[in-house]
């Protein structure tokens, strides 16, 4: 598989506030990779680095061999780059199928708006129901339904999605991640921030752990669900 994201020794910050130190992580095509961690250990800043929201004050981020350091974040939604941000972020006055059709305004996207749309529908029945509904007056559920569907209208190589699972009941979090596991196996290259540790480890391919701004661990999802730091501090064993 050749490598889709790199991240090559990141640091950033917000103002004096660095966030992260010397973080990198790869990401290769056709992975479903999570990047896990407690509340505020930097795990929704890495991905604001990715999609050009905060600028790395040291460090590379590179897609598909291109570096994104002069690259804009309109620009990098372009090159195939899509971010579900945490708390969704939808236009609640806006109806489902216009927040869907906000996720398709560049180019090829643009082009097959109409097919595009179709296949989210497929993926999120319940959407193509509540199409003409505002978005803010759907639940919890089906807002997170339609944040990812709206990434997925970009038509992206890359999905980023940041806590899809939070402030859901036990039953959509499980069908959350049921979805994203039905998007990888699409060929969807996947890179999910999570803190819903044992969930997001049973379905990736890989995995890093983030404390304190710093990458401590990597590997398989197998390898660790098995791992004694991880079991202690994150399932409570």
């Amino acid at each position: 598989m050749r490598h889709m994201l790199n991240i090559g020794g990141i640091d950033v910050g917000y103002g004096d506030v660095q966030v992260l130190w010397d973080v990198s992580l790869e990401v290769r095509e056709g992975e479903f990779v999570a990047l896990l961690g407690a509340n505020g250990a930097g795990k929704t800043t890495t991905l604001n680095a990715v999609s050009g929201l905060l600028r790395p004050r040291k460090g590379t981020i590179t897609f598909l061999g291109q570096d994104l350091a002069r690259t804009p974040a309109y620009r990098r939604a372009e090159l195939g780059i899509a971010h579900v941000p945490e708390g969704r972020r939808l236009f609640p006055e806006m109806s489902v199928r216009e927040n869907l059709e906000m996720g398709a305004l560049h180019g090829e996207a643009r082009r097959k708006r109409r097919e595009t749309m179709e296949e989210v529908f497929s993926i999120f029945p319940r959407l193509r129901e509540r199409q003409h509904q505002l978005a803010g007056s759907l639940s919890g559920g089906e807002q997170q339904m339609l944040a990812i569907g709206r990434g997925l209208m970009s038509r992206p190589k890359l999905l980023l999605l940041d806590e899809p699972s939070l402030g859901l009941a036990p039953m959509l979090v499980a069908q959350v991640f049921q979805v994203a596991s039905e998007l990888h196996s699409r060929g969807m290259t996947i890179l999910l921030v999570e803190q819903n540790v044992r969930h997001a480890l049973e379905v990736c391919s890989r995995a890093y752990v983030l404390e304190n701004g710093r990458i401590v661990l990597q590997g398989t999802g197998t390898e660790l669900l098995a791992n004694p730091h991880v079991r202690e501090a994150y399932l409570g064993i």
